[in-house]
């Protein structure tokens, strides 16, 4: 055998472990990643059309009804949208947004532009907010109007079923004070969210949503 057959193996090792490092990627220097941003969308309120009826607009009287509303993360409302109906005339509707006071409705915040309830049998009716506002998280009260169209031009309904926890609803009477109860009235608002993932001393902190790797690796050490 010759010398240089001695040295064949040892070479060709040498000459792909050269390779290796040639070709494998090389992990970045530690440092504080830059802020990212994570969004979604995503609705508050109940968004099923309930079996019942509460008459929120009789004759030439209004008499609206609110839920308590629990939004989960800062968010820009777009829309709200609500099941009901009408009698006879078509009747003006809105939906508001209102704090909340140990437990109770507050003050007026934000409402959507007037929309029309033009049929008769129940449906979905959904209103925009001409400036979408943004909320931080926290608990709200969604309020839905429908106007009197006057004596003896019908009445408009709001749908709902039973079943909620305590103090989780309203109704307002005459003079605009509030009832509690149970009740779930079919209302709920639409808004997007956009969360930022915190990145600060090597950890991540995501505020809501989820993490989504399409491509490559995350590598994690332990301290």
């Amino acid at each position: 055998m010759k010398w240089s057959n001695y040295y064949l193996i040892p070479l060709t090792a040498l000459a792909l472990i050269a390779a290796w490092f040639a070709v494998r990627p090389i992990p970045p220097a530690a440092y504080d990643w830059p802020q990212m941003q994570l969004g979604g969308a995503g609705t508050v309120g109940y968004t099923s059309q309930g079996a019942s009826e509460y008459a929120a607009a009789v004759g030439d009287k209004s008499n609206p009804a609110g839920l308590k509303v629990t939004l989960p993360v800062d968010g820009t409302f777009a829309s709200a949208s609500f099941y009901g109906r009408r009698s006879f005339a078509d009747k003006t509707t809105r939906v508001s947004i209102y704090s909340d006071v140990a437990g109770e409705r507050g003050s007026l915040l934000h409402s959507t532009q007037n929309g029309t309830i033009i049929f008769a049998g129940p449906a979905l009716w959904t209103m925009n907010f001409a400036s979408p506002p943004t909320l931080t998280a926290g608990t709200y009260w969604l309020q839905v109007t429908i106007d009197s169209a006057g004596a003896g031009n019908g009445n408009g309904w709001i749908n709902y079923d039973t079943g909620g926890g305590a103090s989780t609803s309203y109704t307002l009477d005459d003079a605009g004070v509030p009832t509690y109860s149970t009740i779930k009235y079919s209302v709920y608002a639409s808004y997007t969210f956009t969360d930022p993932v915190t990145t600060t001393g090597g950890q991540i902190k995501v505020q809501a949503g989820s993490v989504r790797i399409e491509t490559g690796s995350v590598i994690i050490k332990p301290n």
